[in-house]
């Protein structure tokens, strides 16, 4: 065995079967244990996702949170616009009745029932066909007839001759053959003679004077 403390033996040689960099005479030091490393790797992995989670739900968070203004920005949009209230207009007034629509109502209204005839219209009326009987009469010939002959009024006269039916004409023709038989007339005479002397129309006149050959 070599001696340590030999002066022979070459300076920093140290004997046979001591560790490296240990003295010589020393116990032997205790070999280091190698510190495992993947438990700190599936850390780091588990910290890793854990915050890749964290950052996944921030971002859906911040997507939410983004979206929500949204939503309250479109709110308004779906408010219903104020109503406005419109004060009623008053009724107009009705329009007052003029003449001229209480005319019309007037003449839309049925005519009234005839009244009942009297006594002196229905005699006049008789008197008025038995002069027609006996011999021809113009209208206002018949009406003085009754009135200044017979005394009627001339409403009665004038109602008896308007309500009983007389063709004038067939009654100046044959007053012109009566003049005819009694005298000679011209034309312009006879009908002078129907016109002036017994009340006839000068239509009615011309229509006897004719009627005669005249």
């Amino acid at each position: 065995m070599t001696n340590p403390n030999d002066p022979n033996q070459p300076y920093g040689q140290q004997p046979y079967g001591a560790p490296q960099g240990q003295p010589y005479g020393q116990p032997p030091a205790e070999p280091v244990k190698k510190k495992r490393k993947w438990p700190w790797i599936v850390g780091a992995v588990v910290v890793l996702f854990v915050i890749i989670g964290i950052a996944g739900g921030g971002g859906d968070s911040d997507s939410e949170t983004t979206a929500a203004p949204a939503t309250t920005s479109a709110a308004p949009a779906a408010v219903a616009p104020a109503q406005t209230t419109v004060a009623p207009q008053p009724a107009p007034a009705a329009p007052q009745a003029t003449a001229e629509s209480v005319e019309e109502v007037q003449t839309a209204a049925p005519a009234p029932a005839a009244p009942a005839e009297s006594a002196g219209q229905r005699n006049a009326v008789r008197s008025a066909e038995q002069y027609l009987d006996i011999a021809p009469f113009s209208r206002d010939g018949l009406i003085q007839q009754l009135t200044v002959g017979n005394g009627y009024s001339t409403e009665d006269a004038t109602y008896a001759v308007d309500n009983i039916d007389t063709d004038y004409n067939e009654q100046a023709s044959k007053a012109a053959e009566n003049y005819l038989d009694l005298t000679g007339f011209s034309r312009d005479g006879l009908v002078q003679q129907l016109t002036v002397g017994d009340g006839y129309t000068t239509e009615q006149a011309e229509f006897g004077a004719d009627s005669a050959g005249l």
